[in-house]
């Protein structure tokens, strides 16, 4: 009996001890960010060496490379269909506009607050930088863009004046009277050929208001002078012209191009004072036009632009024709796109724009 009640007074002894262990807290190992960052590569490691032993087992015929991350993120789908409440996004956040354009933007903002700072901006960003001004052009605006070597010049919606244009990018040269046989007339060659800059203006009516806002002469000439020559340093180097809704600008800007801008090969004009007539001389004078806009005219109709053109000797080089908005009562163009595909087939006519 005694040996018996020893061994249950140790197996009392040995459970109190198991439960007051048990009771007290443990302390953690602290372990160093050194220690965990080279125990992570070390799992990295090992992750990597048995991905390539399974990638060994399963054989070569089934081994696809891994593409890089970038690759992967290029080819994913740019059009997810998600499904999210609420309305649609405006249009302004869909449209995804350049790197180059943002900037055009932010600097037009700036210019339109501080002007002399477009006295910075070399030619290729004022170019840039110029359709993004739009009614904020001003003649204030205007002096620091006056430049004789853009390749690209618009003043759509500008709020400029037409007496400050004309002035910044034309001018006026008297002429003298031509030599008679009797001169020497072959001491005036090197005076003949700078005229080939210029239109020679020899009391032409059409072109009467723009003499007169120049400041050179007046409309009419002196009895037996030489005339005038219109010149810009413009007529050699512009290549594209955008005068979208200036109502400000009269007809007679229209013969202004048409005689001093004849290496143009992209004219935007939609919603200009333009004639009938007007459009007539641009399409015989413009001989180098790829890109023609003459929409939101009412008076434009498929008679005027499929036979009072003509079509067979002009505007051969011609591959855009933008007739939006043309028409009488406010036609969306489509009739005078209709018609001008029976005249011309190849060539491409819009009469909407894209969104």
């Amino acid at each position: 009996m005694a040996k018996g009640r020893h061994l249950k007074h140790k197996l009392k002894r040995y459970n109190v001890t198991q439960s007051s262990s048990s009771a007290a807290p443990q302390k953690e190992a602290v372990v160093s960010v050194s220690d965990r960052i080279a125990q992570l590569r070390i799992e990295q490691r090992r992750s990597e060496q048995n991905r390539r032993a399974r990638a060994m087992e399963e054989g070569p015929q089934q081994q696809q490379p891994m593409a890089a991350p970038h690759l992967l993120r290029d080819t994913a789908p740019l059009h997810r269909q998600t499904h999210v409440a609420g309305p649609p996004p405006p249009p302004s956040w869909r449209v995804q506009q350049s790197l180059r354009t943002l900037c055009s933007a932010r600097a037009a903002d700036a210019i339109a607050l501080h002007p002399a700072l477009a006295s910075r901006l070399s030619i290729q960003t004022k170019q840039l930088v110029l359709p993004q001004l739009g009614p904020h052009l001003t003649d204030r605006v205007l002096r620091y863009f006056i430049d004789d070597v853009y390749s690209e010049l618009s003043i759509a919606q500008a709020k400029v004046s037409y007496a400050a244009f004309l002035r910044g990018f034309w001018k006026t040269i008297p002429l003298k009277p031509e030599p008679t046989l009797a001169e020497n007339w072959w001491e005036d060659d090197e005076d003949h050929d700078e005229l080939l800059d210029g239109y020679v203006h020899q009391n032409d009516p059409r072109l009467d208001s723009v003499l007169e806002i120049l400041n050179q002469r007046q409309a009419s000439g002196a009895e037996g002078d030489g005339g005038e020559l219109l010149t810009t340093p413009l007529s050699t180097k512009l290549l594209g012209l955008d005068i979208a809704f200036l109502p400000q600008f009269p007809a007679s800007f229209g013969y202004l191009i048409a005689f001093t801008l004849p290496h143009l090969t992209r004219l935007v004009m939609p919603g200009s004072t333009a004639t009938a007539d007007v459009l007539l001389v641009l399409s015989r004078e413009l001989k180098m036009l790829e890109y023609w806009d003459i929409g939101f005219h009412a008076w434009i109709t498929p008679l005027l632009v499929c036979r009072d053109i003509r079509w067979d000797k002009d505007l051969r080089r011609l591959r855009t024709l933008c007739l939006a908005k043309t028409g009488p009562e406010g036609n969306t163009g489509q009739q005078v796109a209709e018609a001008m595909h029976e005249v011309r087939p190849h060539l491409q006519v819009q009469w909407e724009y894209p969104l």
